[in-house]
């Protein structure tokens, strides 16, 4: 039980709970660390952020329990469904667009289409690395 608190006690040093997803609606900025959310009897949701271009998103949304010495979480990416359609909507557009009117045009289309899944992919498994290694570090303490 010991360990169990001195983990949690870590845990908490390095979530922002303060911090709520309606401070995050209206002021992003106002986040002190890369964690938010809440934790209640020794359950979580957390938020990670990451910051692209100028502004802080929510790259992925950690729900999970801590009980006798175990940790579970669930990582998932934040705007799966909506990236996942607007990628259908887009890889759909460009292969009109090379049937009806161009080519090329839709070939680039396709290629960005392709570089941003990839560039996403990249970026939640870097933030699910990312959170791995917090929780690793906290339980070599």
């Amino acid at each position: 039980m010991r360990d169990q608190d001195l983990f949690i006690n870590e845990f908490l040093k390095q979530v922002d709970t303060e911090s709520k997803m309606e401070d995050y609606a209206t002021t992003p900025w106002c986040i002190k660390s890369d964690y938010f959310g809440n934790i209640e009897w020794n359950k979580f949701k957390i938020f990670r952020l990451k910051r692209y271009f100028l502004q802080k998103q929510i790259l992925l949304k950690i729900t999970g329990e801590v009980s006798e010495s175990k940790l579970t979480a669930t990582i998932k990416f934040y705007y799966q469904e909506s990236f996942v359609l607007s990628s259908i909507i887009l890889a759909f557009l460009s292969f009109m667009l090379m049937a009806e009117i161009n080519i090329y045009a839709g070939l680039i289309l396709i290629i960005l289409v392709a570089a941003q899944i990839a560039f996403t992919i990249k970026h939640y498994e870097n933030g699910k690395r990312d959170f791995i290694n917090l929780i690793e570090r906290i339980n070599k303490q």
